[in-house]
C-alpha cells in the first residue's frame, strides 16, 4: 500500500528508509538550502530575520498602520 511504510523508492523499490540520524542530516541539508530564499521573500514581505521578537515588531507595526483611521 502506497505511504504504509517508510521506504525511499529506488531501483526496484529495494533502497531501505532512512535512519533517524541521516533523517535529521538531511533536514538539516534541506533547510540550509532553502534559508535563502525564505529570507528574500521575508525581506519582499517587509519582515526581518531578527527572529521572533523581530517578527513581532515588523507585525504589530504593520497593523498599527492598518489601525489608523483614513482621514479625508
Amino acid at each position: 500500500m502506497p505511504g504504509a511504510s517508510n521506504d525511499s523508492p529506488g531501483v526496484g523499490g529495494l533502497v531501505p528508509a532512512a535512519t533517524f540520524p541521516e533523517q535529521v542530516m538531511n533536514s538539516a541539508l534541506q533547510y540550509q538550502l532553502a534559508k535563502p530564499i525564505v529570507d528574500a521573500v521575508m525581506k519582499d514581505a517587509g519582515l526581518s530575520n531578527d527572529g521572533i521578537r523581530g517578527m513581532a515588531q515588523a507585525l504589530s507595526g504593520m497593523l498599527r498602520k492598518a489601525d489608523v483611521p483614513a482621514v479625508g
